[in-house]
């Protein structure tokens, strides 16, 4: 008795250790438990928006307008000045300025050149016909003096030419436009304006600008009980004109968990001893005075937060396990949440002014407007050029001068234009002169008819220009309810940019809308806090107990249905906690501990008889599929929950470029060519066994090896990648010949190989048999790291280990990928062994000894090995990338103790 009695508690014992073994150190129960948050927070009401924000959007259309990408640093810099012009608190520049930029052409400077050479030209003739005159009157002298006399003139007249093209050349030379400069400069007018600063392993940065930065832009107020944050070993920054004209600068990591999404963020990073803030922590802390920071293992304490005037009060940013900060978001969609104006709007507003400045040019060098245009229009021009000085000053203090300006010149454009009751515009004062002259005079019809057609193209000029003042009014308007006292954050959105990640509400989310979320979490002072995963692991083994003595003490039905209430007031009081206060405990642990040891006791209560057998399935059959009742009667030790581990090969396809592609189709035609390219691609999966998982638009998700085993699963897989491609080049000639699609469709590949969870997920009426767990991730990545390699084929070091020997392949970087801390050899297939070419052959001979000698560090041998390699194929890109790599590190050698595995920080 007293045996089984033992037995009976160390079952359930059993259980809550392995669940608690499995949550602490297995992805799959880590992901799923981020799932059941996820599910949590879209029942939890959304963060209140306590500040004003606004976002600033280069996404594709602006791209497609302004036909440049990246904005050029000019363009940029005009943007984002008329964001301090009509009152913006703050700036956050979510782009990175880390190289030096080539000059460009100043497009004001380079129109003025044509009224310049005007003006030497007549200076010079004016000159020119000063000593011609001079000497046909005799000025010069007698005929003894005169070659003395003539000598003086001379020199003063090579005085004048020195002074006039001096000022040629000096004008000339403004005509190319420094791009940091004219960037800082707009960032010092600004005085509000924080870049990135970044971390990257392998940057180099004069130790001079390293310094810098530790001594300007790290953390100083900060006090340190308990170090809970990472550190980061590399440096990536705005270059230093820029990070010097800059109020702060600050990191944009974007912190993704495993399954890809992002809930968390660092706020604080340490590199060497010294602290580094995100983007959005320096400004709200210059925002609140740069109080003392104390940070403990869990939490951080801001000392004396000034936010307006409210009285000085202390801060707490409760931290999950990593240092970083749980993001309790504002909004479910990002262009749902916050104020948003697109980039382009900005630059049109400066399109309009520049019209503006156009049109009063012009009214000011026409001859027939000129005479009757009066002091007003001398007035604008001044105001235009004054403004423009300030723009390259970079004097912060003359901010308030040149939003004067420009608001001056928007006001008296519009009486001149529009006219007012006093004073007419010009136009139509034009007119009036024009009917009095034709009244008093007589002129022939053909004069008269160029008089009124030159009255009707004045017209046409203001009716223009009224129309371009009217837009421009509007576009003000807009600005100063949108920007004025806004945080503003400012980067790209657009598709290519690749700045588009996943969050708890949506698959695709702006990554840009991370920041105005963080800092509205510090104004609102409400925080999500994760509690140590030692809290559930506790609930777990008292949950568990509860179940054991529900069952014991009572009959089967009564048992069941006290089970299922005490299950629902749980999860009622999880919620309702997290709802209330916002502290969330991890729940899979003690959920799924309470439901398995639940069902465990009740199933051995039950299958004593077979009227127990008969009451299971009708009062389980409300909530549990037929499949797992079944398991549940015929043995119960067979449960599982989730799936089964299994060795696997996951297998992810994508088209490079298919938005492109898809944009110039009809649906219809986007339709008939996926269905086309995906029947071929599938049936070359299934033909070697695989699975199809899903399809994710032009993407195949698969694996090889489950349901049914698959031995030579990892040969499979790569040989079916290779047959893809293959087949892929016939469907490209018969698309090309029918016109489906616009270019080609190039596939790029990637697969890993390893331990996954397989298994129906979802719900009783709804399932999929699918794969879950780190390797599938890993193959993920290996998908998009193609793009940085330039290849279409990716596989992982133990997939080509479990692989037979029967592939072409070559050898690439040991990585880490995003999300992934392991590194990973990755490797190239090219073809079956008995179908290469001799050309593939060789290629690869080569490629592995250059690779060699480059992770022996003989970079200038391992450079001119890869050089041989494109002389066999000219566009490899892999070995493109090693001689630049090589060039990198024959300038500037590696850290002795680097490892050789490179970091890819891009998906």
């Amino acid at each position: 008795m007293k045996k089984k009695n033992l037995i009976s508690f160390l079952i359930p014992f059993f259980i809550v250790s392995l669940i608690s073994l499995l949550g602490v150190y297995t992805s799959t129960v880590k992901d799923i438990d981020n799932k059941l948050y996820d599910t949590a927070l879209n029942i939890k009401p959304l963060s209140k928006i306590s500040g004003k924000f606004l976002d600033i959007q280069v996404d594709d259309k602006a791209l497609e307008l302004l036909k440049m990408y990246p904005l050029k640093r000019s363009t940029l810099a005009d943007g984002m000045l008329i964001l301090k012009e009509f009152g913006a608190e703050s700036v956050l520049l979510d782009t990175q300025l880390v190289d030096p930029s080539t000059p460009g052409l100043n497009s004001t400077k380079f129109n003025e050149l044509p009224d310049l050479f005007d003006q030497v030209k007549n200076n010079s003739l004016s000159i020119s016909t000063q000593l011609i005159k001079a000497f046909a009157s005799g000025s010069l002298g007698g005929e003894d003096d005169s070659l003395e006399v003539a000598d003086e003139y001379i020199e003063e007249l090579e005085w004048e030419y020195d002074d006039l093209f001096d000022d040629l050349k000096e004008s000339t030379k403004q005509v190319a436009l420094d791009y940091d400069e004219y960037i800082s400069n707009i960032f010092k007018l600004m005085d509000n304006v924080y870049v990135t600063n970044d971390f990257e392993l392998g940057k180099s940065i004069p130790k001079e600008f390293e310094t810098y930065i530790e001594e300007t832009q790290a953390l100083k107020n900060i006090v340190i009980h308990s170090d809970p944050f990472e550190k980061r070993f590399g440096t990536n920054p705005a270059i230093q004109m820029v990070m010097e004209s800059a109020k702060g600068s600050g990191f944009v990591e974007t912190l993704l968990d495993g399954d890809g999404k992002t809930r968390r963020s660092h706020i604080i990073l340490k590199k060497g001893d010294k602290y580094y803030p995100h983007l959005s922590f320096i400004s709200y802390l210059d925002r609140v005075g740069n109080p003392e920071i104390n940070v403990y293992k869990n939490k951080m304490v801001l000392k004396g937060v000034k936010d307006g005037d409210k009285e000085p009060f202390d801060l707490t940013i409760p931290l999950a396990f990593d240092g970083s900060m749980v993001i309790d978001w504002a909004g479910k969609e990002y262009k749902n949440t916050f104020n948003h104006i697109n980039f382009y709007e900005l630059y049109h507003h400066d399109t309009l002014m520049l019209a503006l400045n156009n049109f009063i040019t012009k009214i000011l060098t026409d001859p027939t407007l000129s005479k009757l245009a009066g002091r007003d229009y001398n007035n604008v021009y001044t105001l235009f050029e004054l403004s423009e000085d300030i723009k390259t000053s970079g004097d912060k203090s003359s901010i308030d001068d040149y939003r004067d300006y420009r608001e001056q010149i928007v006001e008296i454009s519009s009486d001149l234009i529009k006219g007012t009751a006093e004073k007419p515009s010009l136009n139509k004062e034009y007119r009036r002169q024009l009917t009095l002259f034709l009244d008093q005079y007589d002129v022939t019809d053909d004069e008269k008819g160029s008089l009124l057609k030159n009255a009707d193209d004045i017209d046409n000029i203001y009716n223009t220009a009224k129309e371009n003042l009217d837009n421009l009014i509007d576009f003000r308007e807009k600005f100063k309810n949108k920007m004025k006292d806004s945080v503003v954050t400012f980067g790209y959105t657009a598709t290519s940019t690749f700045d588009i990640g996943s969050n708890p509400f949506e698959k695709e989310y702006s990554n840009m809308g991370i920041y105005p979320t963080i800092f509205n979490n510090l104004l609102s002072r409400k925080f999500i806090t994760l509690t140590p995963i030692w809290l559930s692991i506790i609930m777990a083994f008292i949950f568990a107990l509860l179940a054991t003595v529900i069952i014991k003490r009572n009959e089967a039905k009564t048992a069941i249905i006290l089970g299922l209430l005490l299950f629902l007031i749980i999860i009622s009081l999880y919620l309702g906690l997290f709802i209330a206060t916002g502290i969330y405990i991890q729940v899979l642990i003690p959920a799924l501990s309470f439901i398995l040891v639940f069902i465990q006791k009740i199933s051995g209560k039950l299958l004593s008889t077979s009227k127990d057998k008969a009451f299971i399935k009708n009062a389980f059959g409300q909530y549990l599929s037929e499949d797992v009742i079944k398991d549940i009667i015929n043995d119960p030790s067979k449960l599982k929950l989730g799936g089964e581990e299994k060795e696997i090969t996951a297998f992810f396809t994508d088209v490079k470029g298919f938005s492109t592609i898809s944009e110039k189709l009809t649906p219809d035609e986007l339709v008939s060519l996926l269905n086309e390219y995906l029947t071929a691609m599938s049936d070359i999966a299934l033909e070697h066994k695989g699975t199809i998982d899903k399809y994710e638009g032009d993407a195949i998700i698969g694996f090889f090896g489950a349901p049914a085993p698959l031995p030579d699963h990892a040969t499979k897989a790569v040989l079916a990648a290779i047959r893809m491609k293959q087949v892929e080049k016939k469907l490209n000639v018969s698309f090309k010949e029918r016109g489906m699609t616009p270019s080609p469709v190039n596939t790029r590949i990637g697969i890993n190989s390893g331990p996954c969870v397989v298994g129906n997920m979802g719900t009783p009426k709804k399932m999929d048999y699918t794969m879950m767990g780190s390797d599938v991730n890993i193959a993920a990545r290996l998908e998009g790291v193609n793009k940085q390699y330039g290849t279409w084929i990716l596989a992982s070091e133990r997939t080509m280990d479990k692989a037979e020997d029967i592939f072409l392949s070559r050898r690439l970087d040991r990585v880490r990928v995003v999300g992934i801390n392991k590194p990973i050899r990755l490797y190239n297939p090219i073809a079956v062994k008995t179908e290469a070419t001799e050309s593939e052959i060789t290629l690869v001979e080569k490629f592995e000894i250059a690779l060699t000698s480059f992770e022996e560090r003989n970079w200038k041998e391992a450079k001119n090995l890869f050089k041989d390699v494109l002389k066999i194929a000219p566009e490899d890109k892999p070995s493109i990338r090693y001689i630049q790599l090589c060039d990198k590190f024959i300038i500037k050698e590696p850290e002795q103790d680097w490892d050789g595995v490179f970091n890819l920080t891009s998906k």
